[in-house]
């Protein structure tokens, strides 16, 4: 042993000595000669061993730091231990060199064997600790023997990166109660009775980064028995193990903070922890931990406020795999923490038998499963509990593949913004309910199956399913294969009630005893109920509730119901009290209620199908008919067929009572190729459809393709022709054929045009296009006849917009003409080809067809020279064109073929010039168009469509040309008033060879 030469130094000096005695040691006798004479820093230059002769019982001085700066202190059989008393105070430190983890087992050393999270075996290696420590201590301030395995602590202690290994006392390594600190410290396999690393019954400021591995105690707490009171615990419990309580931490005091993780401890209650006092709160991950009864992870029978950030996974025991409440548990916080793979008998994840409940916010639970609840069971009758904005994934139970709630009285149960996924369940998808009172508010279940009864929710009690300026949604749920949202035992009330703009929407179906049950659709009309699942054995209420308790309930939302056949299936009654049902097609079913009440708010129903050729259509029937003060009103019909006589009669309420509180504001309607006036019959529940006549005969879908091809050749043809053929009186050619040679020329050109139609409504047409040509050089013949030659070619787009919709054109042509020349006199003829490809998204089933054009135009004219520049000429224009088109079928499946279309225009004009020199020329010109079929073939079902010509339509404009010889140029602008009424415009350049 030597002394520090410091203190040699101080007091040659003649300096007074504060400071500290020390020493240094490198055995145990060193070491106990050191304890004895008051040093108060020991430093253990290598392992020493403790023998009995040593003897450590009690500390000489009132502040002692041991050191062992990575090496151990073993006890060989001293039966000693470490004694702190009142007033004492003991800094160990650095006793060990820590712990290490081996994948592969030790020859020889201190270890354990354990599992880790991985599944594989590995071991928990302490090369240097404190170990072998085992005896028995007279306390001073109880008055007692202790008897234990390390240190006893009456006064101050601060452990501090140490190993303790190994040590079998009847109580603890550590028997606090004093004050004390542990920090960066590893209890690895210590066995004893109760706390077999630590035994509180004091004060214990930070149990900080320590390990505790492999340690077993007897009775309770594997790990940590306490009694007293710990401000905080952080740190790694893996494979502590009671037979009891608790097979890391016991409480029985009081615990502000545990954090760290926890990992495959065992104990026949609360396999990881056990709180029968009071903990604060747990943020901590516990994996594979078990318990023989209860809480395989954690058994509450206190008050543990808060689980946050934490995770439980493959956690198991026979109630709560993850979490067990008894019965004196205050009511438990569990917020973002994430139960996976746990399982158990009862709630994979946790059990409930407290009066207090839980509450749930922001957590997941996935996969976990008991026979009853697969994630969450609750048995108390009239305990409280929440479950806010949480997922359960695909999580199994006998009853209740996510939720079971037992208790029959009135229990208050909210669920609320949370997600029910891929559950499984013989009863109860995602929810098993047999308490009143359970509210599941803006939450989703979708997937969830059965193979009995109640796909997403099966509930015994009255049960409530609201929007609240949120969405509920039920999509995917089956039973037993079949689409199930929920099933409702006898006599209880399922209420969905949505309000501040919730939406509440279900595919699925609703059902429930076939001894009855109360559906009600509640809420504000800002709400809104969507229902596109079939409803069985239901008395369905709308509005103010009947029975069961349910009075008072404001108007209802609105509810929209996919279909009449969803809930007019002859098991159902419907009771209108108030709000608005929306019926949003009965196509051809037959909407069978057992009683319908009409006390109150309206019942509206679309989409009713008629067939007029089998005389029958979509129909309402009641086996009772009470009150008159709610309306039923049909909204839409869709006609499918057409019937051979002018009028026919079907059938739409066969009841008395009930036809007449129908009513209809129908007054049209559409087949496939007719158009009918509808009038509803309330003394006898019939419809009444009569043909149209007129113009308003056919309906606009068979027309509207046959009016394009028209338009097509009206408008742009017309337009094609004209263009073409006004080269034939330019100013160029009157001047002389001989002056005039060839040319390359250009005319764009736009329209837009009101359309009118002798045999139907008008359209609005717009196109526009360019013409692009070449003229042939003057030829002359002998007797005084000129003539020019041209080929062109055309583009055109543009769309025509009927009263069905809208068909947009793209149209090419090809042509040819010849212009001739004898004195004033000249005519002009061209002919061209089309192709037009039209697409007709709005009311064509194939959203395109093709067409085909064909045709001649000619001009004739004569030129009147009044003199002075001015020039008067009569004119005669005509032309003939002939178009096929492709069969099409229209969006209400009438076949439209079509075997051939012609069409022909006659138009007188005149045109007045005034040319001011031999460049420039104004004119202004008009003419009257005639329009007429002829071989036009369109049927519709077999049905002669009549033919459909432009009324005649005058035309009227002013235009200028100017030409230099090398080059001529001309605008005009035109209006029309008629059948066709509207403006186009017209320019051209020819640039001459």
């Amino acid at each position: 042993m030597s002394r520090k030469i410091g203190l040699a130094l101080m007091v040659a000096a003649g300096l007074p000595v504060c400071a500290a005695r020390a020493a240094e040691v490198s055995s145990g006798a060193e070491f106990a000669a050191a304890l004895a004479s008051g040093d108060e820093s020991i430093t253990l230059n290598q392992d020493i061993s403790i023998t009995e002769t040593d003897g450590i019982d009690k500390l000489v001085g009132t502040d002692v730091v041991i050191d062992g700066q990575g090496n151990a202190i073993s006890n060989n059989g001293s039966k000693s231990v470490f004694y702190v008393r009142k007033g004492e105070k003991l800094t160990l430190k650095n006793i060990g060199n820590g712990y290490r983890v081996a994948e592969e087992k030790p020859v020889t050393g201190n270890f354990v064997e354990f599992i880790d999270v991985d599944g594989r075996t590995k071991y928990a290696v302490a090369d240097k600790s404190f170990n072998g420590f085992a005896g028995n201590v007279t306390s001073e301030e109880g008055g007692g023997t202790v008897s234990l395995g390390g240190m006893l602590n009456e006064g101050t202690a601060d452990v501090v990166n140490t190993v303790f290994y190994n040590d079998n006392g009847s109580h603890a390594v550590i028997y606090n109660s004093g004050e004390m600190s542990i920090k960066s410290t590893a209890f690895i396999g210590n066995k004893n009775e109760n706390g077999s690393a630590l035994d509180n019954t004091g004060y214990i400021s930070q149990i900080a980064d320590s390990a505790f591995i492999k340690n077993s105690g007897g009775w309770a707490g594997g790990a940590i028995n306490n009694y007293g009171e710990i401000d905080g615990i952080d740190g790694t419990f893996v494979e502590n193990s009671t037979f009891r309580y608790g097979g890391a931490i016991f409480n029985q005091g009081q615990i502000k903070d545990i954090a760290g993780n926890f990992i495959g401890n065992t104990s026949d209650s609360g396999g990881a922890i056990r709180n029968n006092m009071t903990i604060g709160q747990i943020s901590a991950s516990f994996i594979n931990n078990v318990s023989e009864s209860n809480g395989g992870a954690i058994y509450n029978n206190g008050n543990l406020s808060k689980i946050s950030n934490s995770e439980f996974r493959n956690n198991g025991g026979k109630n709560g795999g993850a979490i067990f409440l008894a019965s004196r548990a205050e009511q438990l916080e569990v917020e973002n923490t994430n139960f996976v793979g746990n399982n158990a008998e009862d709630g994979g994840a946790i059990s409930n038998i407290s009066n207090y409940g839980v509450s749930v916010k922001s957590s997941r639970f996935e996969n976990n499963s008991a026979k009853y609840g697969g994630a969450i069971s609750d048995w108390v009758s009239g305990s409280e509990m929440s479950v806010a904005n949480s997922a359960f994934i695909a999580n199994k139970g006998a009853l209740g593949g996510a939720v079971a709630v037992w208790e029959t009285a009135a229990n208050k149960i909210l669920i609320s913004g949370s997600e029910f996924e891929r559950n499984e369940s013989q009863m109860g998808g995602a929810i098993f309910n047999r308490g009143d009172g359970m509210v599941v508010e803006n939450s989703s279940f979708k997937g969830n199956t059965v193979s009995s009864a109640g796909g997403a929710i099966y509930s015994e009690g009255d049960l409530t399913v609201r929007a609240d300026g949120g969405v509920s949604v039920f999509s995917g749920n089956t039973a037993n294969g079949e689409s199930n949202a929920v099933y409702m035992v006898e006599g209880k009330t399922l209420l969905l009630e949505a309000k501040n703009d919730g939406k509440i929407v279900s595919d699925d179906g609703f059902t429930g005893s076939e001894d009855g049950w109360t559906l009600v659709l509640s809420g504000d009309d800002s709400g809104e109920i969507t229902l596109n699942g079939e409803i069985k054995n239901a008395e369905i209420v709308s509005g103010i509730a009947k029975g069961n308790g349910l009075t008072g309930i404001a108007d209802a939302a609105v509810t929209n119901i996919a279909g009449g056949n969803l809930i007019g299936n002859g098991t159902n009654s419907l009771a209108m009290n108030g709000g608005l049902v929306n019926i949003q097609s009965l196509g051809f079913e037959r909407l069978q209620l057992k009683n319908l009440a009409l006390n109150g708010g309206k019942l509206d129903i679309y989409n009713v199908n008629v067939d007029l050729e089998n005389v029958k259509m979509g129909e309402m029937s009641a086996e009772e008919v009470s009150g008159d003060l709610a309306l039923v009103e049909v909204k839409s019909l869709d006609v499918l067929s057409d019937g051979e006589a002018e009028t026919t009669h079907v059938m739409f309420a066969d009841n008395n009572i009930l036809a007449g509180q129908v009513a209809s504001q129908i007054a049209e309607s559409a087949g496939p190729v007719y158009n009918y006036d509808v009038e509803y019959l309330p003394e006898n529940g019939e419809f009444t459809f009569t043909r149209r006549e007129r113009k308003d005969k056919f309906n606009p879908e068979v027309l509207e393709s046959g009016m394009a091809v028209v338009a097509s050749i009206g408008v742009l043809n017309d337009e094609i022709y004209s263009r073409v053929l006004a080269d034939a009186d330019r100013t160029a050619f009157r001047k002389g054929a001989a002056e005039a040679g060839g040319g390359a020329w250009v005319k764009p050109f736009a329209s837009s045009d009101d359309l009118e139609f002798k045999n139907y409504h008008g359209a609005d047409a717009r196109f526009n296009g360019v013409i692009a040509g070449a003229d042939s050089r003057v030829k002359t013949y002998g007797n005084g006849v000129a003539a020019v030659y041209s080929a062109y070619g055309a583009y055109a787009d543009g769309e025509a917009e009927f009263a069905a919709g809208k068909i947009e054109q793209n149209v090419w042509y090809l042509g040819a003409g010849a212009n001739f020349y004898k004195g004033s006199a000249f005519w002009g003829i061209t002919a061209n080809a089309g192709y037009a490809r039209k697409k007709a998204n709005d009311f064509d089933k194939n959203g395109k067809f093709d067409a085909w054009l064909g045709g001649i135009g000619a001009k004739f004219g004569y030129n009147c020279v009044l003199g002075n520049g001015w020039t008067v000429q009569p004119n005669f224009y005509a032309t003939y064109t002939y178009a096929d088109a492709e069969d099409y079928t229209t969006g209400k499946n009438a076949e439209v073929a079509f075997d051939g279309l012609s069409m022909y225009e006659l138009a007188p004009g005149l045109k007045i010039e005034k040319a001011f020199n031999d460049e420039l020329q104004v004119y202004a010109k008009g003419r009257y168009v005639y329009t007429g079929t002829g071989l036009q073939h369109v049927t519709a079902n077999g049905v002669h469509l009549p033919d459909m010509e432009i009324e005649p339509y005058a035309e009227y404009g002013l235009g200028f040309e100017s030409s230099n010889g090398d080059a001529s140029l001309f605008a005009e602008v035109m209006r029309r008033d008629g059948g066709r009424t509207g403006w186009n415009g017209l320019a051209g350049l020819k640039i001459n060879f």
